[in-house]
């Protein structure tokens, strides 16, 4: 099947808040309902991207998209968050207009570094996955969220063999939302964009 190789790509992880919670107030059907407009209405977003943004995969109420992987381009960053910024409002449109009782909310992590994809599983049943640090700091990024936000963050490779102490230092750096709240406080003076090529940066859109 089709293999991609590792590359400088941006990961964004989608998924509904507190979702155990919301959906214990809601009928069974009416969250698959739910849920199928969610994916179906981000689904269309990543087709009217022209191929900026492609869906990865899917895993219970996450949704997975990659960017610069497939298409690999230098704005990989700024299109993700682009993204998922119309992620978060297009969910919030949805929330207002479909379903009854409490209303779901989005959260949404994005990360850039590693990433790479490729086919798994047998023929019958063949599915496309990816994995790398960008799909997990996506991850960490979307569970430390709260409703209605974006967590953003960098995340760093691996240092080269022969690698200086200064290097491993700076590539054991955390680059989770904690440490990227400490770290932008100490840079808020020389770091006030999110896309600058080394700093790690925290991100709420509401």
């Amino acid at each position: 099947g089709a293999q991609h190789e590792p590359a400088s790509a941006t990961a964004g992880v989608a998924d509904i808040y507190d979702f155990a919670a919301w959906s214990a107030g809601h009928l069974e059907q009416d969250v698959v309902f739910i849920l199928n407009v969610i994916l179906s209405t981000f689904d269309k977003g990543c087709a009217e991207s022209a191929g900026a943004v492609q869906r990865a995969m899917t895993f219970g109420d996450s949704y997975v998209v990659c960017c610069g992987l497939l298409q690999p381009h230098a704005e990989h960053a700024r299109d993700m968050m682009d993204f998922a910024t119309w992620q978060l409002s297009a969910s919030q449109e949805l929330a207002a207009g479909i379903g009854s009782g409490e209303p779901f909310r989005v959260r949404i992590g994005v990360c850039s570094g590693a990433l790479s994809g490729g086919t798994v599983g047998s023929a019958a049943s063949q599915r496309y996955a990816v994995a790398g640090p960008a799909l997990q700091g996506a991850v960490a990024n979307a569970a430390a969220c709260g409703p209605n936000a974006i967590v953003a963050s960098t995340c760093r490779s691996a240092p080269p063999s022969g690698a200086t102490s200064e290097e491993k230092e700076s590539a054991d750096a955390p680059t989770g939302p904690q440490a990227v709240a400490e770290q932008s406080a100490s840079r808020e003076e020389d770091d006030k964009e999110f896309f600058a090529v080394s700093p790690l940066w925290l991100t709420f859109v509401n």
